[in-house]
């Protein structure tokens, strides 16, 4: 199917998969230690869902964990307990994802738009650095809601029953994209309705929306009290500077660092909507996407992943349209040459996305579990370190400054590393044995002469042999 519908452009085609290739799978032979900032808390929920069958039974999760929705380990549990190792959907797996996402994009709008649309969405999507921005942030959940949500559409558009299922998965794979979806949707359902509501084929669509809906909520329900309610007020009450905007860069360093995307991506909406002459689900995604952007709504930078990715088949519209409309020479070599330096841009940020974490930190995280007592508390001493050391310790209760279950503020953690040892006393007598701190070498780096005090406190002894440092002032365990 592909190859008839790439026929006319298979050159082109294969050239962009290997380029597309290249570029997520590089990183797997670049770096020793995964990218993003979250591989250790992805292998954490992994592994522990894998322990249950979520969402009939949730396995037993701290309750950090609660607040990510379960769809994606609905599918990966299986394939954990067949013996797949839970460091592939760290690795081959993830840096494969992106690539089979984009060229899923790529089918779906050359049977929408055209063979030569298709194309286009491989090299806006090979060109797009907030595309790789989520893949280097190890974007999982979102990543695997936008794969479902395009088949939704699709499937919505050709009136298949399918979208039941597809449909749902969107929803209970990712908040923020199940959000958008459910927005999408709805918003699509409403300019719709005053058309086709006497339809009977209209009232079962409805039928089966409500159903996704019901379906979504008993998916949702073991976690639906830290995974939605805490956000409800939040995204219905706080706007501009007072909302959260989401770990992601802002919108006008994307804009300024490509602008030929982003006016293309504009342009081909505006061209699209005006020849549709009515809004489409896929007008819809990116409409809401750049309201929750550049009106500053709840997580509005992250937001900005969702309005490039669908943006990107209007880019790619509009690119198709020049290439097609300019068949003079020297204006093609112009779209090549201006496509290219893009590209050179996109690189050169590209080059900047590397691990959170320095290889010997990550040797060190990925063998604590052979000093670590099991079921003992650990605390690492810089906020870096923490989310890693809670994969390769899913069986322990991992903390660090500002993350998990360890509720000190800035100035316990002030007393902590450079009070006396009386402060240090009172502090660490609240906590209870056994607990240990780890000496990684970025606390060493960060925090350089500052570290003696801590190491030379009569309150913490070092386990010989290893980075632990024992509480040794801590309360007895009940």
């Amino acid at each position: 199917m592909i190859q008839a519908m790439y026929q006319k452009h298979r050159v082109a085609f294969l050239a962009l998969i290997a380029l597309l290739l290249v570029k997520f799978f590089a990183p797997l032979f670049l770096y020793d230690v995964p990218l993003g900032y979250d591989p250790g808390i992805y292998r954490y929920l992994f592994l522990t869902h894998a322990n249950g069958l979520p969402p009939f039974i949730l396995a037993d999760i701290q309750p950090w964990a609660t607040s990510h929705p379960l769809g994606l380990f609905i599918l990966s549990s299986p394939f954990i307990k067949a013996g797949v190792p839970v460091d592939w959907f760290l690795g081959w797996i993830w840096n494969l994802v992106p690539a089979l996402l984009l060229l899923s994009f790529s089918s779906i709008s050359a049977k929408k738009w055209g063979s030569s649309v298709g194309v286009a969405v491989l090299i806006i999507g090979i060109l797009s650095q907030p595309y790789y921005d989520g893949f280097s942030g190890m974007y999982w959940k979102a990543y695997a809601s936008l794969a479902w949500m395009i088949f939704t559409f699709y499937l919505l558009e050709k009136k298949s029953p399918w979208a039941v299922i597809t449909g749902v998965m969107t929803l209970v794979t990712h908040n923020q994209t199940g959000l958008l979806f459910a927005l999408s949707v709805g918003l699509w359902w409403v300019l719709s309705v005053s058309k086709h509501w006497r339809s009977p084929k209209w009232q079962r669509a409805t039928l089966g929306g409500l159903i996704v809906c019901a379906i979504a909520y008993i998916i949702y329900a073991p976690v639906i009290h830290v995974a939605i309610m805490p956000h409800l007020i939040p995204l219905l009450t706080l706007r501009g500077e007072n909302v959260p905007a989401g770990s992601f860069p802002p919108a006008l360093f994307y804009v300024r660092l490509q602008p030929l995307i982003f006016i293309l991506g504009v342009y081909g909406f505006v061209q699209s909507l005006y020849k549709d002459r009515s809004l489409s689900l896929w007008h819809s995604a990116a409409l809401i996407s750049a309201i929750f952007v550049f009106a500053k709504l709840y997580f509005y930078n992250r937001f900005f992943l969702q309005l490039d990715f669908f943006l990107i088949p209007f880019a790619a519209v509009a690119l198709s349209h020049f290439w097609t409309r300019y068949s003079a020479h020297t204006l093609r070599v112009g779209i090549v040459f201006i496509v290219l330096v893009q590209g050179f841009f996109s690189y050169r940020v590209m080059q900047l996305r590397q691990p959170e974490i320095d290889e010997e930190t990550y040797d060190l995280v990925t063998h604590l579990h052979e000093v670590v007592p099991s079921g003992t508390s650990v605390i690492a001493l810089e906020n870096k370190s923490a989310t890693w050391m809670v994969g390769w310790l899913p069986d322990n209760n991992v903390a660090g400054p500002g993350l998990f279950w360890l509720n000190w503020t800035y100035d316990h953690w002030e007393k902590l590393i450079l009070g006396t040892d009386a402060e240090r006393k009172v502090l660490l007598s609240k906590l209870r044995k056994p607990t240990y701190f780890v000496d990684t070498p970025m606390f060493r780096e960060y925090y350089k002469e500052d570290i003696h005090g801590l190491l030379n406190d009569p309150c913490i002894a070092r386990v010989e042999g290893t980075p632990l440092l024992e509480v040794i002032c801590a309360k007895e365990s009940l």
